[in-house]
């Protein structure tokens, strides 16, 4: 795969949208831990690119999860528009 410049303010703003879902009330914990994972691929990866699509993967279970308080998929939409941002 072809290596993908990411701009360092761009990935600063996902990893704070990421650690703000994880603040969130009513989340499992199980999907925190998932995110706070998430967190530390995007702060130590090599292959960002690879990273981001699993993180899309792993938000797309997540968003299909019957257990994520009123309001919280709307956020993950919005984090997963980030990342795929970075991609294109």
């Amino acid at each position: 795969m072809a290596a993908v410049s990411v701009d360092q303010e761009q990935l600063s703003g996902i990893v704070e949208a990421l650690n703000d879902l994880q603040e969130e009330s009513g989340i499992p914990k199980n999907v925190k831990q998932r995110i706070s994972e998430m967190v530390k691929d995007l702060e130590n990866c090599d292959d960002i690119k690879l990273k981001i699509h699993k993180i899309l993967s792993d938000f797309d279970e997540i968003a299909e999860s019957g257990s994520l308080p009123e309001g919280v998929r709307p956020k993950i939409w919005s984090i997963s528009s980030m990342l795929e941002m970075i991609c294109s």
